[in-house]
């Protein structure tokens, strides 16, 4: 053992947490050659480490013969219960502070529920003119931004099943009412990562989103910022955009989430989204004249 400034370190601790730190996605076996030269240490310290891992449950080894490993069931487990105790509302609640902060504008945290988009939080900006909504409120899925942020991660046939549950019904001459145009929206919600509702859920409120997702991958919330129409310019949507991307990504790797390789800015396709909905969606439906525009 060794002190510090914070207290006690215990060193072969230290090293095991170290070893942990190695395994990612991209990554995901490691031997105690390749352990030993990332971590800078010497192998039979890291062996000794492993062999204790290892028959612990932590760590379990791929061929009987070899020294090569992966993750044992014991870090499953932990992970389920980190997974089941996790809270959503506890996890987004300081992004969702600082993205009323940053943006000026009233935020919602929100998560699907009887297919429909269900409010579980909220932060109220301080302007003098603000979004009328509350905590437990529901609205549809479809017409909202935050909604929109919702389906992108469900498969073709769950949106369907909200569709046959809840229609599309209209509220505005700018709503979605049509299931082709709906899916070729969400496709464009998980190519971004980025939902809008411009006055398609009540005239004069502007709705930029984002979705939460959790460690396996799917989306478990919805993040997003709500304004008065006459506070918004393509300028504002942009940044409204960037605040709302970062707090999602925030929130998301606090439940443990963490994207597969993609090409810089691009978004993941979320689970249960990974079907091509081309295919299945019919013929491509051409925006109708004098239909809103969508900025991006």
């Amino acid at each position: 053992m060794a002190n510090n400034a914070s207290g006690i370190v215990v060193k072969s601790l230290g090293k095991a947490l170290k070893l942990f730190k190695l395994f990612t996605v991209k990554k995901s076996e490691w031997s105690v050659k390749e352990m030993a030269l990332a971590l800078k240490y010497h192998p039979s310290s890291i062996q000794r480490v492993v062999t204790t891992l290892e028959t612990e449950g932590f760590l379990e080894r791929l061929i009987a013969t070899r020294s090569v490993f992966r993750l044992g069931p014991q870090m499953l487990q932990l992970a389920n219960v980190a997974v089941y105790k996790s809270d959503v509302r506890e996890a987004a609640r300081p992004a969702l502070t600082r993205l009323v902060e940053r943006a000026q504008e009233t935020a919602h945290l929100c998560v699907v529920d009887r297919s429909q988009c269900y409010y579980i939080d909220k932060a109220e900006c301080s302007r003098s003119v603000r979004i009328v909504t509350y905590v437990g409120q529901r609205l549809p899925l479809h017409s909202t931004g935050v909604g929109k942020a919702l389906m992108s991660g469900m498969s073709v046939e769950e949106v369907d099943k909200v569709i046959a549950e809840r229609g599309l019904p209209a509220f505005t001459k700018n709503t979605i009412t049509d299931r082709n145009c709906l899916l070729d929206e969400l496709a464009k919600v998980r190519r971004e990562g980025i939902a809008y509702d411009f006055e398609e859920s009540e005239i004069g409120l502007i709705c930029v989103a984002a979705p939460i997702f959790s460690w396996g991958g799917k989306v478990v919330a919805g993040i997003s910022v709500s304004a008065p129409k006459n506070r918004v310019t393509k300028g504002i949507v942009s940044l409204l955009k960037r605040h709302v991307r970062a707090a999602a990504v925030e929130v998301s790797s606090k439940l443990g989430y963490v994207p597969p390789d993609h090409k810089k800015d691009t978004p993941p396709l979320p689970m249960g989204a990974q079907k091509d909905a081309q295919a299945k969606r019919g013929p491509y439906r051409m925006r109708q004249k004098g239909e809103v525009s969508r900025w991006t």
